[in-house]
């Protein structure tokens, strides 16, 4: 993965969940492994009944200023009639430490299994732990703004949004200007689980001691996050275009496939306007056509002024040196309309199209 300053938008695996055999698994120090879950899974579709049990009664690593869970569990398996039994663990990217913002990578993976079999807790071999099912992986991207363009990004997209009926579908904005979209543990392909967060506010407030220690203010100031979420194996598999969902090809997803499903996932949480078709007519009167054009957009269709004036600069796409001037008096009016002094339209534009989203 070719690396950028401050590690600022690639894309990488956050967070995901290992699942090992037992019989290739052995216990060092059973007493933090000494609870047992069991669990009945749907043959049909991989489900997890009551997966925060899971959580609820896993044992932790207990590192420096984080823990890794992991637990013992039982799963059924209903074609063999008999149970099988798997070491999971609940793996997240403060393992890697000073490295923290490289996310999970190909070219760390053994840094990380060197430092999990060093606590002593388990053995498995760097074979058998590479090539282990994963599921319930979090993408993450992160990106440079400010806080008040990041604002406006979540606003614009919030604004877009999707209705919903359903009490675990649709978007959520928080009173720390977060946003998100579906519940995490319910989420699909059908409806993703997105997470645009301010990462800079989590860094210096919830986790504050792992970032003093092992990461620099230059690092995590104006850092922004995007987190995109896929919990079944076999949509894994089916999104990457993968053969197996482990923990090998997850890390050798190349940065456009990211990309390309992370906007996908965005754009699916969003309402797609439909654009006008291009007039052969040059309109006079351009302030009059403006003002009505803005105007019923944003009011009787409920688009945001950037996504009005997106559609309305096609029209004007052929000359450059035009499209500009209108686009200048575009934003003069929804200036003037809404006594704006500071305008964040371009630098919202720029991050929706880091993205996916035009």
């Amino acid at each position: 993965m070719t690396k950028v300053q401050n590690n600022f938008c690639n894309y990488a695996i956050d967070s995901c969940k290992i699942r090992l055999k037992r019989s290739q698994v052995t216990i060092i120090n059973s007493d933090i492994l000494d609870e047992k879950t069991k669990i009945i899974m749907s043959n049909s579709t991989g489900e997890i009944i009551s997966e925060e049990q899971i959580k609820s009664r896993s044992s932790e690593m207990q590192f420096e200023e984080y823990k890794i869970k992991i637990a013992l569990v039982s799963y059924y398996n209903f074609q063999k009639q008999i149970p099988d039994e798997f070491l999971e663990i609940y793996l997240h990217s403060k393992i890697l430490e000073r490295d923290y913002f490289n996310g999970i990578t190909e070219e760390n993976l053994k840094v990380v299994y060197d430092k999990i079999i060093a606590e002593k807790v388990f053995f498995v071999s760097y074979d058998d732990f590479r090539f282990s099912p994963v599921n319930d992986i979090d993408i993450k991207y992160d990106f440079n703004a400010s806080i008040e363009v990041f604002n406006a990004s979540c606003e614009e997209l919030y604004k877009r949004a999707s209705e919903s009926s359903k009490m675990e579908i649709g978007a959520k904005k928080w009173e720390n200007g977060n946003l998100t979209f579906n519940r995490r543990e319910s989420c699909t392909l059908a409806h993703p689980f997105v997470k645009l967060y301010n990462k800079e506010l989590e860094c210096q407030d919830k986790n504050a001691d792992f970032f003093e220690k092992h990461t620099s203010l230059e690092q995590y100031t104006n850092r922004r996050r995007l987190e995109v979420t896929i919990k079944k194996a076999a949509e894994i598999k089916k999104t990457f275009d993968l053969t197996h969902s482990n923990l090998m090809q997850i890390c050798s997803i190349t940065q456009e496939q990211f990309a390309d499903y992370v906007g996908i996932a965005v754009r699916k949480n969003l309402t797609i306007a439909e654009s006008v078709e291009k007039s052969p007519v040059l309109n006079k009167n351009l302030d009059t056509c403006i003002h009505i054009h803005f105007t019923n957009s944003m009011k009787n269709q409920g688009q945001t002024f950037i996504q009005t004036l997106t559609s309305f600069l096609i029209h004007f796409s052929d000359y450059r040196k035009n499209k500009y001037r209108i686009k200048c008096r575009c934003k003069k009016w929804y200036q003037n309309q809404n006594n704006v002094k500071i305008d964040y339209t371009e630098k919202v534009q720029d991050i929706l199209k880091l993205l996916g989203v035009e």
